[in-house]
C-alpha cells in the first residue's frame, strides 16, 4: 500500500475486537505512519505492556514491544 501523502497520522477509537487488526496494519506500514494513537480498554493496554512469562503476554505484546 502506498499513501498519497508523505506522512500519515492515524488516530482512532475502536472496539477491542477491531484494535488488533488496525494495530497490526499500522505496524506493517510503520515506515509510512510515524506515529499513531489508540483509545482502548485498560485490559488491552495492560496486554501491550505485559512482560514475558505472564498470563496476559501474547502476540500483541510481542509485536508492539518489538517495534518500540
Amino acid at each position: 500500500m502506498k499513501f498519497l501523502v508523505e506522512t500519515v497520522c492515524h488516530n482512532w477509537k475502536l472496539p477491542v475486537q477491531y484494535f488488533h487488526t488496525n494495530c497490526f496494519k499500522a505496524l506493517e506500514y510503520r515506515d509510512q505512519i510515524p506515529e499513531f494513537a489508540g483509545m482502548f480498554q485498560k485490559e488491552v493496554a495492560e496486554r501491550i505492556c505485559e512482560k514475558k512469562g505472564t498470563k496476559a503476554y501474547g502476540i500483541l505484546s510481542v509485536l508492539v514491544q518489538g517495534f518500540l
